[in-house]
């Protein structure tokens, strides 16, 4: 897991040369090339009895949301939107690693009609769900004046590593089909890059 005893410890201190799945932009290191870009989802049962298309969807203020996390495009999205107090439960630390699993399981219980999150992690667990789930990207991808509602994923390597950067970046183009295709294997939504 990508965490502060990660970078900390094992990345800064140089037991760990790389990192996967980081966000562009990350600032402590080197990002390879963009490897894939994934948006954030929304989830619902399939037999809810109501169909959302974008965060400006009247029946979203009926609802009951659940939110990966404070400050997520989805949570700033809603709360541009003034569907804040929709928001019935943040699954955030205390829920641990499984925060989204968690979330998934009270979208299939109905304890909240729509849960959103992380599309990576989202469509894995919908997927392998006993419940017939709908998982839409979060649209509009871009709300002004800068939320997205996706985000590019790259490799990180410490700040002077140039030259494993520029390997991982060969790697990178050389195995594209095989990267596409394992991600395509764990139901990772992706976006065109």
């Amino acid at each position: 897991a990508f965490t502060e005893d990660l970078l900390n410890l094992h990345f800064a201190e140089g037991t760990c040369d790389v990192i996967m799945g980081v966000p562009d932009g990350f600032e402590k290191g080197l990002n390879t090339i963009t490897y894939y870009q994934s948006p954030y989802v929304l989830a619902y049962r399939a037999d809810a009895g109501f169909e959302i298309d974008d965060m400006d969807d009247p029946d979203l203020a009926n609802l009951k949301l659940g939110v990966q996390g404070l400050g997520i495009p989805p949570h700033e999205a809603l709360r541009q939107r003034r569907l804040i107090d929709r928001v019935a439960r943040i699954y955030g630390g205390e829920e641990g690693q499984d925060r989204l699993g968690v979330m998934l399981r009270d979208v299939e219980s109905g304890a909240i009609d729509i849960g959103f999150g992380w599309g990576p992690v989202i469509a894995y667990y919908a997927a392998r769900s006993q419940v017939d789930l709908v998982v839409k990207p979060v649209e509009p991808a871009f709300d002004f004046p800068s939320i997205f509602q996706y985000i590019p994923m790259t490799m990180a390597v410490r700040r002077d590593d140039i030259a494993m950067q520029e390997r991982l970046n060969r790697a990178i183009v050389a195995r594209w089909d095989d990267i596409q295709a394992a991600l395509r294997e764990y139901d990772v939504p992706l976006i065109d890059m």
